[in-house]
């Protein structure tokens, strides 16, 4: 009699207990929940801030880049039609500017005259992002291209401004910039350690990457 009641008591007992441990289970899922919900707001405010600050950071740079090619387009010599004198100045612009691989002119058919990375009557080449080229052409606007590699297989994305003369667009001034400034700018975020950020272009290509960088441009 009295072994025929033991297994029912023990599962009487067993139920009281888990009904017990119940809210306390309950009570740890839901901190355990909120615990990860609040991480995931705070990465992905995190996330924001720096994707603010990235877009900031390179609109600044496109800005200086433009508001430099811009300076050199109200060269006198432009408008005299001194290519020559122009070159020169050019030079010195791509010899003060780390950040630029070259600068290029380009004459009203598209055609280019001069790269400040070729010697003086070098064979002329094609441009190498053919639809920023002539979109500036088109619109008369500055315009920034797709990173590409140059005649000398290293990578560089055109930034491009139209030069007036007579009330048109007589040239199309550019400066071929390197991926590298933008890789510092990366770098400079001071990111945690086990995130891995990117820029891209508009056409959606790799212009730069927080760590791991080589062969992945492009």
């Amino acid at each position: 009699m009295r072994a025929r009641r033991t297994r029912p008591l023990r599962r009487e007992l067993m139920l009281v207990v888990g009904l017990g441990l119940l809210p306390l289970a309950l009570l740890g899922g839901y901190g355990v929940w909120s615990a990860i919900r609040a991480q995931e707001d705070e990465t992905a405010r995190a996330v924001q801030e720096l994707s603010r600050a990235l877009a900031s950071a390179v609109g600044a740079e496109l800005d200086a880049t433009i508001d430099g090619l811009q300076a050199m387009a109200g060269s006198r010599a432009l408008v005299d039609g001194d290519l020559a004198a122009f070159r020169r100045r050019a030079e010195e612009e791509t010899a003060a500017r780390p950040e630029w691989q070259s600068v290029l002119l380009a004459d009203a058919g598209g055609r280019i005259l001069f790269r400040t990375n070729a010697p003086p009557g070098a064979p002329t080449m094609a441009a190498v992002d053919p639809a920023s080229l002539a979109r500036v052409l088109r619109t008369g606007r500055p315009a920034v291209g797709s990173v590409l590699p140059g005649p000398a297989g290293r990578y560089a994305f055109p930034v491009r401004v139209p030069v007036q003369v007579g009330g048109h667009v007589a040239y199309v001034l550019t400066a071929a910039v390197k991926p590298d400034a933008f890789a510092a700018m990366l770098r400079a975020q001071r990111a945690p350690v086990d995130w891995v950020i990117s820029i891209f272009d508009g056409g959606g290509l790799r212009v730069a990457r927080s760590s791991g960088r080589d062969g992945l441009v492009g």
